[in-house]
């Protein structure tokens, strides 16, 4: 069962998120304070640790930062009821898996602990996949330097038996017959006069006469189409070699690398023997197997690496989605709290009004009883002062004109709720597995919709919308691009600053523009800024994969995607796309 630490000052929250998260399957510890939970941390092993910021003595940031450096497969999750950016880029920057504003849902805290836990599993999964891909390589490399060295020693060995060939004539025969090589002699007819003992204990004491194609393949005929090296030799009269396969007298295949080269001459200096010296290669071929199995074993490591990537890329867009998801939660808030302010404004002009028509029945049943008897009561008169009154301090006019005004902006309030809530919702869809035809204007605003939080405190945005004709792309993934770029170009601007979004068309390709005023690129940097994990951002603030995963789905579109940047002045990225998708 999944372990956490709840560390709050207030029992109340404490006992809440304790509720929260036993409901749903996972068991809890609780602390008051860091010290309370420094020393549940040294008795018991936490998946997770939920701790509240301000406290007394130690704070939360503090004891976070010695959850993530001395319990590394402990994650860690900040609730605060401070909905400061600085805090919570500090909480983040040192390596918190979530961030949870007091008051707080429970569908929110159980969403923010079950991502916290999946990409800390994610991270175990990763470290100990990267150990056991060093502790492979190591044990390939190992490998394949000593069958290297054995192979090294092999070539040096052939050459030292060549060498101690050429030494002496008149020790021909006695060495030919010493050697562990297999050598033959062959006449201009291919037929062996001549064979060392080696050869014959691989094809037979009785192979002297007979043609060596018969021999050596098992064939009726000559080598061919393959060139056959004595023949080559007896051409040429020059040395020949190359690798080749033989049947031995057992029937099995033997790997040679044989060398044909001419014995004798007649006085006219034409060949008229070729010896032919093959070395038994079968081990050396067992060898390069192993080889090629290694080989094979390591692409099958590198594809495994691509995958791995894949699911960074996949955990990078999760992160955006992930942060974008506070923006829009802040952006929801505001409509709704005018909403709900609304709401109760009416309910207390309905408690006024209900009071106004109590005092107008009374009015209406006395004035009844009085015109039976044809008299009127003090009675009466006090209650039409007390009406006048009521009228005056409630001003019921204003009320129902009110009314009326509230209603309307209620009802306005719900119609932005909703298009906000459908744009997150189609900005994060899973991409489809066909293209569709797609209104990029379109794509931009609602991409501005859902990343409208991030924007709006550091720059102005300036939109110069063409008249462009829908685009066959996949506008998910050309969504994730813009929010890319828009995002970057708010991180781009220190202060205060302007982005600009131009799109127009032209020779069957769409063209957008994000444009922003912030501190710029260096220009040694521009060539770099696409590669995968490249970045000039702090430690802790980004994976470098974002303009890459950018530059793959401009690439997957047929399109392209250039940059323009000078230091402190500002950056252009320039996107073309066909239309037609090709």
């Amino acid at each position: 069962m999944t372990r956490i630490l709840i560390v709050d000052d207030e029992m109340s929250l404490r006992l809440l998120l304790e509720q929260i998260l036993e409901r749903n399957g996972y068991e809890c510890t609780l602390a008051a304070n860091a010290a309370e939970a420094r020393e549940h941390l040294k008795e018991h092993a936490f998946e997770l640790v939920l701790s509240d910021i301000n406290m007394p003595g130690e704070s939360g940031l503090d004891l976070i930062r010695y959850v993530l450096a001395e319990h590394r497969n402990t994650a860690a999750i900040m609730v605060t009821v401070m909905d400061d950016p600085s805090v919570a880029a500090t909480a983040l920057q040192i390596g918190v898996y979530g961030y949870i504003i007091k008051p707080f849902q429970p569908k929110g805290v159980l969403i923010s602990v079950e991502n916290a836990l999946h990409r800390r599993q994610l991270e175990i999964d990763n470290r100990v996949y990267h150990e056991k891909l060093e502790q492979i390589i190591s044990e390939r490399t190992a490998a394949l330097r000593k069958s290297n060295e054995k192979l090294k020693h092999e070539i040096e060995d052939r050459k030292r038996v060549e060498e101690a060939l050429r030494e002496s004539e008149e020790k021909l025969d006695a060495m030919l017959q010493s050697i562990g090589d297999h050598m033959s002699m062959m006449d201009k007819d291919l037929n062996i006069i001549w064979a060392n003992e080696t050869a014959k204990k691989v094809f037979g004491n009785n192979i002297i006469g007979k043609k060596c194609f018969e021999v050596c393949h098992r064939r009726k005929e000559p080598c061919e189409p393959y060139p056959c090296l004595t023949l080559k030799a007896f051409q040429d009269g020059k040395a020949h070699e190359h690798d080749t396969q033989v049947i031995g007298k057992d029937g099995k295949i033997i790997y040679f690398h044989c060398t044909a080269n001419v014995a004798l001459r007649d006085k006219e200096g034409k060949p008229t023997a070729v010896i032919e010296i093959s070395r038994d290669t079968t081990k050396s071929k067992q060898v390069e197997e192993t080889l090629q199995k290694s080989h094979d074993e390591l692409e099958q490591t590198l594809s495994r690496l691509k995958e791995t990537q894949a699911q960074m890329l996949q955990s990078e867009k999760m992160a955006s989605i992930g942060q974008l998801a506070a923006g829009v939660a802040h952006e929801i808030n505001n409509p709704t709290g005018f909403v709900s302010s609304n709401l109760k404004t009416l309910l207390d002009y309905q408690d006024d009004i209900s009071t106004l028509l109590k005092q107008y029945r009374r009015l209406a049943a006395d004035l009844k009883g009085t015109m039976a008897t044809g008299e009127y009561p003090v009675a009466i008169s006090e209650q039409l002062e007390r009406i006048a009154d009521l009228e005056a301090e409630v001003d019921i006019d204003f009320v129902l004109n009110d009314i009326s005004d509230l209603v309307k902006e209620s009802r306005e309030g719900t119609e932005r709720i909703k298009k906000i809530v459908l744009d997150l919702k189609d900005f994060a869809h899973p991409g489809e597995d066909k293209a569709k035809f797609a209104d990029i204007n379109k794509g931009l605003e609602s991409t501005l919709n859902v990343v409208w939080n991030e924007l709006k405190y550091k720059a102005t945005v300036t939109k110069d919308y063409g008249d462009l004709p829908e685009v066959q792309c996949y506008p998910q993934q050309l969504n994730q691009v813009f929010m890319n770029l828009l995002v970057n170009a708010a991180q781009a601007i220190e202060k205060q600053g302007e982005i600009k979004i131009t799109t127009g068309a032209l020779d069957g390709k769409v063209e957008i523009k994000i444009s922003d005023t912030g501190k710029g690129i260096a220009k040694e940097n521009l060539s770099k800024i696409f590669d995968p994990f490249f970045t000039t951002k702090e430690i802790g603030k980004g994976t470098g994969l974002g303009l890459n995963v950018a530059y793959n789905i401009i690439k997957k579109h047929k399109g392209t995607i250039d940059v323009q940047s000078e230091v402190g002045k500002g950056t252009t990225f320039t996107i073309r796309i066909p239309v037609d998708g090709h």
